[in-house]
């Protein structure tokens, strides 16, 4: 059995040969073997840049969209949760009375565009400044209570346990919700208003609007709008003429992508609480 060399290829052949082994080196094989050139280097580390730059700013829109989705359905189930403790009548533990009750005031929803958070960990929200003897942030070793001078969405579900129409912070609090970055509730037309209550009692809804940012917040006017064009306000005695037969008189809030619309497939969240009977509706609709 030898071995021998057949168009550039290394074969067994069955001639005989007094050998046991042939050892045959090819040159057509080595002629015909080569590696890449610069030019294809280039083509194919150029082709591979395009397909993962693709890949990541897909990636990242599809997550922010994922987040807001998010954040429209918290929002809404917050709102819902405020809805049934008022429509079941779910006690609260009051300390003026140091006992349970229902709150005079119904349940409510108080949201804040000029949030409070740690100055070490500005995902940690407070509801004291810096100074005040209940910071949180000095409890909880993170620093200390600043405003986040508009840039952090959070809100809170209270108990209104004295009926003023307001959240008076520990007492009447019941649980925080921190809005993702980049992302904020809007609501009303005026782009300085930073605050907003949603609060109901006896399965009606009342709302309430301010820019300011001190304490005590003051300042407030009712601020239902028509469902179907926020910029109309209305009241439930004029609910049919300002918003005709297609509308309601409700709440409308949007929750948008601050860096962009168009970062998020060109959409902003939509969550519409109707005023006569109280329900929410959340969807994600075009900017």
């Amino acid at each position: 059995m030898a071995i021998r060399c057949l168009h550039g290829t290394l074969v067994y052949s069955a001639l005989p040969n007094d050998m046991h082994v042939l050892k045959c080196i090819c040159k057509a094989c080595l002629r015909n073997e080569r590696g890449f050139t610069f030019v294809e280097i280039i083509v194919t580390i150029a082709i591979i840049s395009i397909m993962v730059a693709i890949f990541t700013f897909s990636y990242s829109v599809g997550r922010q969209y994922d987040t807001l989705k998010g954040e429209e359905q918290r929002l809404a189930a917050v709102l819902r949760n405020a809805r049934i403790r008022d429509f079941n009548g779910i006690i609260a533990y009051d300390p003026a009375i140091s006992d349970e009750r229902y709150p005079i005031g119904g349940y409510g929803l108080y949201i804040t565009n000029d949030a409070f958070a740690c100055s070490n960990d500005d995902d940690f929200f407070c509801s004291f400044p810096a100074g005040h003897p209940d910071d949180e942030c000095v409890a909880a070793s993170k620093g200390t209570c600043i405003d986040t001078a508009g840039t952090r969405t959070s809100y809170v579900l209270f108990a209104d346990l004295n009926g003023d129409g307001l959240y008076n912070d520990r007492d009447e609090f019941l649980e925080r919700f921190s809005v993702a970055k980049n992302f904020q509730v809007t609501f009303g037309e005026d782009p300085a208003l930073k605050r907003a209550y949603l609060i109901f009692k006896n399965n009606q809804l009342t709302a309430k609007e301010a820019g300011t940012n001190g304490e005590p917040v003051v300042g407030f006017t009712p601020q239902l709008r028509c469902t179907n064009d926020p910029s109309v306000t209305c009241t439930l005695t004029t609910e049919q003429a300002a918003c005709g037969a297609a509308g309601a008189c409700g709440y409308v809030m949007d929750i948008n992508y601050v860096p962009g619309c168009s970062k998020v497939q060109n959409k902003k969240a939509h969550v519409q609480v109707f005023s006569r009977t109280s329900t929410i509706a959340d969807q994600v609709i075009d900017c």
